[in-house]
């Protein structure tokens, strides 16, 4: 967490443009400092524990389908006993809101 917080995060804080960050609906937005760094959790939580399921917010909103309680359904359903929920960060990085 420490190396994706360095990589992802701790460069973009308070310093990114209007491309960097977008509005999911009215008031809820995300960064690309959020989507990179959940990619990389997810990423590095793969390395160590091969087969784990990782809901994450950005990634879970990207995909068309029902949502994260759907994908965690099936992850049960297929037998699958390790789950990692990433929590947003608040507030978005680098936007200064909430």
């Amino acid at each position: 967490m420490r190396e994706t917080a360095a990589a992802e995060l701790l460069p973009r804080f308070r310093n990114l443009s209007q491309d960097d960050i977008r509005q999911k609906r009215p008031g809820d937005f995300v960064t690309v400092a959020d989507v990179e760094s959940e990619q990389r959790l997810a990423s590095g939580l793969a390395k160590i524990l091969p087969g784990v399921l990782v809901v994450g917010e950005e990634a879970v909103r990207g995909r068309p389908g029902p949502g994260r309680s759907d994908q965690a359904g099936r992850a049960r359903a297929a037998g699958s006993s390790i789950r990692w929920m990433a929590p947003r960060t608040s507030p978005p990085a680098g936007t200064g809101s909430r």
